[in-house]
């Protein structure tokens, strides 16, 4: 890619981004996604991996702004993925990482306490590989729990159809 294209390019990146950020700090979580999912498109079609993590990131911060914390910690996961591995962007991808997976799993709870279960379920599945050991282990079991009662209800649930007797008018 010939240089001036690729400082046009730039230039438009880092204006979206300013702009995401602006509105993050005006409140205007809408109008910030927005933003960074643009600058994603961008960075994707012309194959800067680096660019399409800054924006992933920045989508995954604004994410777990708008209490989209699943969301979040998948966009965080994937701007791990494009950014280069060692280097400090990486570094705070990680830490971000730990952080969403102890909101996500909070975010299971809360659903568990609610019964939810098939929430909760998704919450802990998606936080567990990425989970320190203790607290795997402790979202593994919920997770086995919480299916079983699912299973029940479900075979509960279909039992109750298939043995209905039919009503006469």
């Amino acid at each position: 890619m010939e240089d001036a294209v690729f400082f046009e390019i730039a230039q438009e990146l880092k204006g979206l981004h300013k702009t995401g950020v602006e509105a993050v700090a005006r409140g205007d979580l809408a109008n910030a996604v927005e933003s960074f999912e643009r600058a994603l498109k961008i960075a994707r079609t012309v194959g800067y991996r680096e660019g399409c993590g800054h924006a992933r990131f920045n989508l995954a911060s604004t994410y777990a702004l708008q209490g989209r914390v699943l969301l979040a910690l998948r966009a965080q996961l994937e701007a791990r993925t494009d950014l280069e591995a060692g280097s400090a962007d990486h570094e705070r991808c990680d830490e971000a990482i730990r952080k969403l997976c102890l909101l996500v799993k909070r975010r299971g709870i809360e659903h568990e306490r609610a019964g939810e279960f098939a929430a909760a379920v998704e919450h802990f599945s998606t936080a567990m590989p990425h989970a320190d050991s203790k607290s795997r282990t402790a979202m593994e079991h919920e997770v086995t729990l919480l299916k079983r009662i699912l299973n029940e209800d479900h075979r509960r649930d279909r039992g109750g159809a298939q043995g209905a007797e039919p009503q006469g008018d």
